[in-house]
């Protein structure tokens, strides 16, 4: 007959403490301390592959990625917000499927929610899981109960996380989630994504007392609402904008007088293009100085438009202090449209083009220009005036020496950097008599002017 455990527990309290290395009983380890071996090295474990999801996959799950599925992965699991863009083949569902279970596994009693355009794409990601969990067995012992049915996508862990769909719709707000997985995000509507749900009264003020005043997409990026929102919202409310201001669509078209060769040139300098054809829109905007706000109604009175001439406050960081501007909008395509056709383009700061005009026109051109993106420089020690163009394009400037050299005015291009670290081209000209020269080029009988220009060139020829 075997020998009892008590015997067992007798023979290790005689012989403890004996010198005798074969007598004396080996050191036990208890059940207490084993459990907490145990839980401390699960504890290890969970966090090492909380930190390390994709090698959880790949030990626990058995599933073998390639390197860049590795990273997408990774990032998924450790970035607040992760966007990736991907073409067809490259395995998106299958990678969001896996990610699910793993965070569902590592995670317990997290509820992952997979957002689509329908339910039936979203169901597209839970055939991925149904095969998942068919061809990896440890997949499928983490499951408790799963549903891949088009109007019931439901899948439940044993330690409690759920992963399941929600259709993007107003329906699907408000759902509790701690992982979101947008599946095709570019389907989604961005405002049921950023899921706005109530209007606030202060939202509503806000749209009652700008709407006439600032742009839908203006109102939109201050509510951080989409402009369609903007829009609808307005409908609801009554809000209406002005009716569709009146222009000289064909100003532009072709460039035979003073006036249009001027503007042309103001534009070209200081006017900010806007061509948008997916969204329809074509802007042109003009903002100066709050004093120069008589250059905008002449501007206004060119393009014999009912636009008005508004004001605002603006803050400067590049010189950290607050301007007043004063401003007008025209939305016109074919004003725009005629205007790209002549080299004067959106984004033209870098990019700028010596327009399509005739020779005859450049002198009022330069005007325009020199109005806009031009200085009258007065030097006190020398007791002369100097003109300068400032230009990111040596191009475009290397066009307008080389054409004043035909009228007897010299000229020569510096390089500098500017406070941003871009290269800026400066065009001088210089010497008493060549910059007069160059001044009375430009002023002389003019019909058209910045008022606060030419009198600083009235300034120069009384000096």
């Amino acid at each position: 007959m075997g020998r009892s455990y008590t015997s067992y527990e007798n023979d290790f309290k005689k012989y403890a403490g004996n010198s005798n290395q074969f007598k004396a009983p080996k050191s036990m380890i208890k059940e207490k301390d084993r459990n907490v071996q145990w839980e401390e090295n699960i504890i290890d474990w969970v966090t090492f592959y909380r930190r390390n999801i994709h090698r959880f996959i790949q030990h626990y799950f058995g599933v073998q990625l390639y390197w860049y599925q590795v990273i997408w992965i990774y990032f998924m699991s450790i970035c607040e917000n992760f966007v990736t863009i991907a073409s067809r083949a490259s395995a998106k569902s299958w990678l969001i499927a896996l990610l699910a279970y793993a965070r569902g596994s590592l995670y317990p009693n997290s509820e992952i929610v997979i957002v689509a355009n329908s339910m039936k794409q979203a169901a597209i990601i839970f055939g991925k899981m149904a095969r998942l969990k068919d061809d990896h067995p440890n997949i499928a012992r983490e499951i408790q109960d799963f549903s891949d049915s088009q109007n019931n996508c439901k899948c439940i862990l044993h330690n409690g996380s759920t992963i399941k769909v929600v259709a993007c719709q107003e329906s699907g707000r408000g759902k509790n989630k701690n992982i979101i997985i947008l599946h095709k995000t570019k389907s989604i509507k961005e405002e049921i994504m950023m899921n706005k749900q109530e209007w606030t009264q202060d939202e509503l003020n806000y749209m009652k007392e700008n709407y006439l005043t600032k742009t839908n997409q203006e109102i939109a990026d201050i509510l951080n609402r989409t402009k369609k929102s903007i829009q609808m919202k307005a409908i609801r409310l009554g809000l209406k904008k002005p009716e569709k201001r009146h222009y000289n669509d064909t100003v532009f078209e072709s460039i035979d007088t003073e006036e249009k060769a001027y503007w042309l040139g103001f534009i070209a300098a200081d006017g900010t293009i806007n061509c948008d054809k997916i969204s329809h829109n074509y802007e042109l905007a003009l903002e100066l100085k709050a004093s120069d706000d008589n250059h905008i109604r002449k501007f206004i009175k060119f393009l014999k438009t009912d636009a008005d001439v508004q004001y605002r406050k603006r803050y400067s960081k590049s010189i950290d202090c607050t301007t007043y501007t004063t401003f007008v909008r025209i939305y016109s395509k074919k004003i725009i449209e005629d205007l790209i056709h002549k080299k004067v383009k959106p984004k033209k700061t870098f990019d700028i083009e010596y327009p399509q005009i005739e020779d005859t026109f450049f002198i009022w051109f330069l005007r325009g220009f020199f109005d806009g993106d031009g200085s009258i420089y007065y030097y006190n020690k020398r007791n002369c005036y100097q003109g300068n163009i400032t230009c990111a394009n040596q191009d475009f400037l290397n066009i307008i020496k080389t054409k004043l050299y035909n009228f007897s005015i010299n000229s020569y291009i510096t390089k500098y950097i500017n406070k941003n670290n871009t290269p800026m081209y400066q065009l001088q000209i210089k010497g008493k008599k060549n910059a007069i020269r160059y001044f009375k080029l430009l002023y002389d009988n003019s019909k058209i002017h910045l008022d606060r220009k030419y009198e600083l060139y009235l300034n120069c020829l009384g000096m």
